[in-house]
């Protein structure tokens, strides 16, 4: 148990890892052409993830290199689901970890988030091009 548990968050560093490297919002801070923040600019990260899970991917980013180059702010669930919705392509964040059901429902609204830029298969073949799993 306690396997499957260290496995789920080293998994949920890298795929953090991973969509911090490739991915955004349309958020407030400076942009690169990619859509990522400017260099020597942090890369801002919403989620209501817990703290254990918010540490884990903290730890990850931290020992690829990462460290000082983003700043997490936490919300709850719907505090961040409303956040999202309210604020569009105008959000802050860079990146966000957030429920599936908000952020399908603020793409099908606002058409904000940026495709991914890598592949991910799920077991029921749910993927989707602008949003990936990273805990279990």
């Amino acid at each position: 148990m306690k396997q499957k548990r260290t496995l789920a968050l080293l998994l949920t560093g890298v795929m953090t890892l991973s969509a911090l490297a490739m991915t955004g919002c349309g958020g407030g801070t400076e942009k690169t052409a990619e859509g990522g923040a400017a260099s020597g600019e942090q890369v801002i990260i919403y989620s209501n993830a817990d703290d254990e899970a918010v540490e884990a991917m903290k730890a990850t980013l931290d020992a690829n290199g990462y460290a000082n180059q983003y700043m997490f702010q936490t919300f709850g669930t719907s505090e961040l689901g409303g956040k999202v919705l309210a604020e569009g392509t105008n959000i802050e964040a860079d990146l966000i970890t957030l429920s599936t059901f908000y952020v399908d429902s603020a793409q099908e609204q606002q058409n904000m988030f940026q495709d991914l830029n890598f592949t991910y298969k799920l077991l029921d073949g749910s993927e989707k091009t602008y949003c990936a799993p990273i805990t279990s």
